[in-house]
């Protein structure tokens, strides 16, 4: 092989290395296709399968998890607070929507376990890990009062947190 033919079936190889090789083992695309699918289905106003919806959005918070655990992994800086949402999983999921907005976004459960989520960087992977739990979960929250009192501010909720992760997801 002579030298111009080397470099090309190098560069080759480095290229189709860097551009396969996915940044996270977490399923980051079927988390996005997932929320997606529900956005989809409110929007279009299709709320015949509320609990299928819900099912979707546990699917993508338990993802979240997953992209969790692997910025913990490489973010020492804030892997406590990104430990202490995975740790609150089911406390996060079992929160009501009244209640979702100063427990978690505003973040008084964490600010009560020592931890501040408002100096979180916002657009970093360690506040856009999280919300990949906290938004899905907020969401799947609205959806349930939604189907227990039909209030249509609850569908817009529901819509609003799902495309605000969708925004964080680009920082993963």
């Amino acid at each position: 092989m002579n030298r111009r033919s080397f470099l090309l079936a190098s560069t080759g190889l480095i290229v189709g290395v860097h551009v396969s090789a996915p940044a996270f083992a977490a399923d980051k695309a079927g988390y996005e296709k997932l929320v997606k699918e529900v956005i989809g289905a409110l929007v279009a106003k299709n709320f015949a399968d509320i609990d299928g919806l819900v099912t979707k959005l546990d699917a993508a918070a338990k993802i979240g998890v997953d992209l969790c655990k692997e910025v913990a992994a490489s973010d020492a800086a804030n892997k406590a607070i990104i430990e202490f949402a995975i740790a609150n999983f089911e406390k996060i999921r079992a929160t009501p929507t009244d209640k979702f907005e100063d427990e978690w976004h505003e973040g008084a459960a964490f600010k009560a376990a020592g931890h501040d989520n408002t100096k979180l960087d916002q657009t970093g992977k360690a506040a856009s890990a999280i919300d990949a739990i906290i938004h899905p979960l907020t969401s799947r929250a609205a959806l349930l009062a939604y189907k227990a009192s039909k209030k249509p501010e609850l569908i817009k909720t529901a819509i609003d947190e799902l495309e605000e992760v969708l925004g964080h997801l680009k920082h993963l």
